[in-house]
């Protein structure tokens, strides 16, 4: 693997992303969705896990287990679309970002190779990183990430996606992921009030959608990196 341009550090803040290789999805249905929502809980621990896990009842099995034992990363934001995913994480223990996207890649790839009956990487080569400097530009990128969805022109109504927006807004009704006391942190910004940030999240999406209206391949928001 190519060493990174942007070395990954202990209390410190990253874009994560990846993608399909060749372009193609990797959610095909709501099944696929699931179980990697759920492999983003299991996998966010030190402990080795299971590289299988089809049954819902031993995933949730599973999801208990990894909520007894400390996270490697902290989630502070994410979307999973159908062709690609975004994070932003805080490495907490030394090499918890790498551990974490090696489990819950390795494990989502065999439950799709599986399934859909075919061999090979699922994902474009190893994931992609860039620092986040706590500046202001930490809350543009989690308000880029939770609204990537509209810059593809998704309706979270009727596609297969997942985001954080809906935990910040306090509107999720399922499994929630992110750090409690980095939505705090970064509902901070504004006071913790949630209209001036649904104020800013409705300005920042005009602002992502002027300036990003090419494709994922061409966004200059993030540099690409091995």
């Amino acid at each position: 693997m190519a060493k990174r341009k942007y070395p990954i550090e202990v209390g410190k803040y990253y874009h994560i992303y990846n993608r399909g290789v060749d372009k193609r999805k990797i959610f095909l249905d709501k099944g696929d969705l699931y179980y990697f929502f759920d492999a983003i809980q299991i996998s966010n621990r030190e402990e080795n896990i299971s590289r299988n896990y089809k049954s819902k009842k031993k995933r949730i099995k599973e999801k208990e287990k990894a909520k007894e034992s400390e996270p490697i990363v902290e989630i502070v934001a994410y979307a999973l679309l159908p062709n690609h995913y975004h994070f932003v994480l805080k490495e907490i223990t030394e090499g918890g970002i790498s551990k974490f996207i090696s489990k819950l890649a390795g494990s989502y790839s065999k439950y799709f190779n599986q399934k859909y009956d075919r061999s090979g990487t699922l994902f474009q080569g190893p994931f992609k990183s860039s620092p986040i400097l706590k500046d202001g530009s930490d809350q543009r990128t989690v308000a880029y990430v939770s609204l990537n969805y509209k810059h593809h022109s998704y309706d979270p109504r009727k596609d297969l996606l997942k985001t954080s927006l809906f935990e910040y807004l306090g509107e999720e009704k399922g499994d929630k992921i992110c750090s409690e006391k980095e939505i705090k942190r970064i509902l901070n910004y504004h006071n913790g009030d949630m209209k001036k940030y649904k104020s800013f999240l409705k300005e920042a999406s005009k602002v992502f959608t002027q300036e990003h209206k090419r494709s994922i391949d061409d966004l200059n928001f993030f540099e690409l990196e091995e």
